[in-house]
């Protein structure tokens, strides 16, 4: 995938306890969903680079 493709979500698509979680999570922080999310993400991504 390109960089510059954006990629589409919606919090239906994931499982419930996930969903819920990732609500939970970003209310109490303060944050969107969204932003929660891309967060962890990148943190994934860091790690995943780091190991190869």
């Amino acid at each position: 995938m390109r960089r510059n493709t954006r990629v589409r979500y919606s919090l239906r698509e994931l499982d419930d306890e996930v969903g819920v979680y990732l609500q939970e999570r970003a209310k109490a922080k303060g944050i969107e969903v969204n932003r929660l999310v891309n967060d962890m993400l990148k943190r994934d991504i860091d790690l995943i680079e780091a190991v190869k």
